[in-house]
């Protein structure tokens, strides 16, 4: 009882430290001030956003070290978060062709493709890093469920492809300015759909190998 009232103070502690981390940010205009400097590079305003989220995907998790490393002995965790928060900024930055001219969407709305590529396969990869942690799971194994993982967040990541095979339109081929209200309602639906959907499919392929080949019960 006492372990689980000090991991429920320590947690609450690291919230409010990213409350005050984000009060702080806005208190001294942390993003602009980055902005600025990556503005001088000549990068564009969408991959400024980018860089943003992906530094906050970094610093954000360090407020967690001491939960995971210390609390519960599991630095590999650690790791895939910021490995599975940090994912999609990467291949963002590396596709302004499609969410910055094609979608067309401020940097709060890039967010809902980050989210579906999160729910698509964020939960594997940490689970497959966290793997690395016990000596019960073969290395093989946790690599082939990071790899999993990662596919999965890939996938929603290249909604340019996902509209050539699918029957909603995602206004990826003419841009999203082009869609009615109903059909991007009906293109954010699909695209929820089709995360879960990948996840649940990866996760299958996982249980069945962990199981079926490594011969792991499921827990």
């Amino acid at each position: 009882m006492l372990a689980t009232w000090t991991d429920f103070s320590i947690g609450m502690i690291i919230a409010a430290f990213c409350v005050l981390f984000a009060m702080l940010s806005v208190k001294f205009k942390l993003e602009n001030r980055i902005r600025m400097k990556l503005g001088r590079l000549g990068l564009s305003p969408f991959r400024q956003s980018m860089i943003v989220g992906l530094l906050a995907t970094i610093i954000v998790p360090l407020l967690f070290i001491y939960l995971f490393v210390i609390v519960k002995h599991n630095v590999p965790s650690v790791l895939g978060f910021w490995v599975c928060m940090s994912y999609p900024f990467v291949l963002m930055f590396f596709r302004p062709e499609i969410f910055a001219e094609k979608v067309k969407m401020t940097f709060p709305r890039y967010l809902i493709y980050y989210a579906f590529s999160l729910a698509a396969g964020a939960f594997m990869t940490v689970r497959g890093f966290s793997m690395l942690n016990f000596a019960d799971f073969p290395v093989e194994l946790a690599v082939l469920v990071i790899f999993l993982g990662l596919i999965g967040q890939t996938v929603p990541l290249f909604p340019d492809y996902i509209e050539k095979v699918s029957p909603v339109k995602l206004g990826i081929k003419k841009g999203s300015a082009h869609l009615t209200i109903n059909e991007r309602r009906k293109a954010g639906i699909f695209m929820a759909a089709l995360s879960i959907a990948i996840f649940l499919i990866i996760r299958f392929i996982a249980m069945t190998v962990q199981s079926q080949i490594f011969g792991i019960p499921i827990s």
